[in-house]
């Protein structure tokens, strides 16, 4: 989210496209989370096998990485306009954390409170990522209408936020 706001000297001095810079951090934290992945995988192999479900893995990374330059190019744009956001951003991660099934089976969740969980983004991929790995099942349709939602519905924000920050932009860095 502050990789605009780091690259601001750069920026001010090069043309460059902004995009980079958060794609640069995107990338770089999925070099690290690639890896591990595939071990927390393997250590699942055990359970349940080889079962085809493992090859959903690779469209929920990809999924996953497209959700997260999204959301990492549009909380860039809004903390380098507004400081603040960077605050507000650590308390609702903080929150997010509760707002998604993480610490328990969404099975556990009041079935009637159950739509709150799915205004986290990442709720759909968590859900994905336990149905592969374990339960050793593909993840259910519900999981991938729910992501791709959230990514298009970040992307119409995003490009907002683009075409209302384009001139500006540098000036707030």
């Amino acid at each position: 989210m502050t990789s605009l706001i780091d690259a601001g000297s750069l920026l001010h001095k090069n043309p460059l496209p902004p995009v980079l810079f958060t794609s640069r951090t995107v990338l770089a934290s999925f070099s690290i989370y690639g890896p591990l992945l595939l071990l927390v995988a393997a250590a699942y192999i055990p359970s349940h096998g080889l079962k085809p479900a493992i090859l959903a893995l690779l469209p929920l990374v990809l999924l996953q990485m497209l959700l997260c330059m999204v959301l990492g190019y549009a909380l860039a744009i809004l903390a380098a306009a507004l400081r603040d956001v960077a605050q507000l951003v650590s308390f609702l991660l903080s929150v997010g954390i509760y707002l998604s099934p993480i610490l328990f089976p969404i099975q556990l969740f009041p079935e009637a409170w159950r739509w709150v969980l799915w205004l986290n983004p990442m709720t759909g991929l968590v859900v994905g990522y336990q149905q592969v790995l374990l339960q050793g099942q593909w993840p259910h349709w519900t999981v991938w209408c729910a992501t791709l939602m959230w990514v298009g519905v970040l992307a119409v924000v995003l490009n907002a936020l683009v075409a209302r920050s384009r001139d500006q932009l540098v000036d707030w860095l």
